[in-house]
């Protein structure tokens, strides 16, 4: 009799791409909306704490979530990934319930002209983003992070596995080590987010964190090539907690900087164009990079940080425009 087999690699790989496509396809419009309804709900000026404070209870679910999904893992792979699943459906539908939208006023029905009106809007957020040094510089440092990302962040594991794990427990399984490190990693930016946010709050919620960002940018570039170099287990542990760190700490400052320089009408199309610059940058620069690392996963890791490089710079470049714009002098 024989025996049954279970689903081949083709159906479990056009099954994971489906799922990937709807996943991007979701993203898509969810993508700078909360932080747009967010703004408008709370005003730009408030917008900056919030942000902050919401990446640190994000960083404390993650915590607990890794815990959790580790736990249910030993399981069954697949059950942690259901239950998040589930868990997304059901706050999709609370939020529907309790979001307030008191500073939102849609078009009346007899006036609206879908396809016009979103031509509109987007037409809105380019010229935000051509008019407005702050928004087209972003715009840009997006499409760098994500052509430098990309590959770094498909071949960091892959480095790691190079190196032999010490036994805790009774195991080196890489497994428990990578929910260890993630752990551990997700503790350390929590730890540096409270801390700034306790010692230094004016720096995360200035009008301008130009000098914050460009450090926190140049501490991700630092990580990287560390990374890159790093002929050592411990050290190369010590440069990828460096690097999440200084993107824990970018992420909320980043968008509240950029709520503040866009007009509520076109907020959500500015923030979504920043994003998919991004995701532009990813596309165009994960299979080059990922073919280098084939043959050089040194190098692969190397160029990502090379291409990083600019980001500080651009930061820096704002200060001066800002300074030249905003100090001009009387008639």
């Amino acid at each position: 009799m024989p025996t049954p087999r279970g689903p081949t690699t083709s159906t479990t790989f056009l099954a994971i791409l489906g799922a990937q496509v709807l996943w991007g396809v979701g993203y898509t419009f969810t993508s700078g909306a909360d932080q747009a309804w967010i703004t408008d709900e709370i005003g730009a000026e408030r917008a900056a704490g919030v942000f902050v404070r919401a990446q640190q209870f994000y960083l404390g679910g993650t915590i607990a979530g890794t815990v959790a999904a580790g736990t249910l893992g030993l399981v069954s792979l697949p059950l942690p990934m259901v239950i998040a699943g589930a868990g997304m459906i059901l706050l999709g539908l609370v939020l529907s319930a309790v979001m307030p939208e008191d500073n939102f006023h849609p078009t009346p029905k007899e006036d609206r002209e879908t396809f016009r009106q979103l031509a509109d809007t987007f037409r809105s957020g380019v010229d935000a983003a051509r008019r407005r040094p702050v928004v087209r510089t972003l715009v840009v440092i997006s499409l760098i992070a994500g052509l430098a990302s990309e590959a770094f962040d498909r071949l960091w594991s892959v480095k790691l596995l190079t190196f032999h794990f010490p036994a805790v427990l009774g195991t080196s399984d890489p497994a428990l080590w990578f929910t260890a490190l993630a752990l551990a990693g997700t503790l350390l930016s929590l730890t540096a987010s409270l801390l700034l946010n306790r010692f230094s709050p004016e720096r995360l919620q200035a009008s301008h964190p130009t000098g914050i960002l460009a450090t926190l940018a140049a501490l991700d570039v630092l990580g990287m090539f560390l990374f890159a170099l790093a002929g050592h287990l411990w050290l190369a542990i010590a440069a990828l907690w460096l690097r999440q760190i200084a993107d824990t700490v970018t992420s909320p400052i980043h968008s509240a900087w950029l709520n503040r320089h866009v007009d509520s009408g076109s907020r959500a199309t500015a923030l979504s164009m920043v994003s998919q610059a991004n995701a532009i940058g990813q596309v165009a620069g994960g299979p080059p990079l990922g073919a280098l690392g084939r043959t050089s996963l040194r190098g692969a890791l190397l160029a990502s940080g090379l291409i990083w490089l600019p980001i500080p710079a651009l930061y820096l470049r704002l200060k001066e425009v800002r300074s030249t714009t905003e100090v001009s002098p009387r008639p």
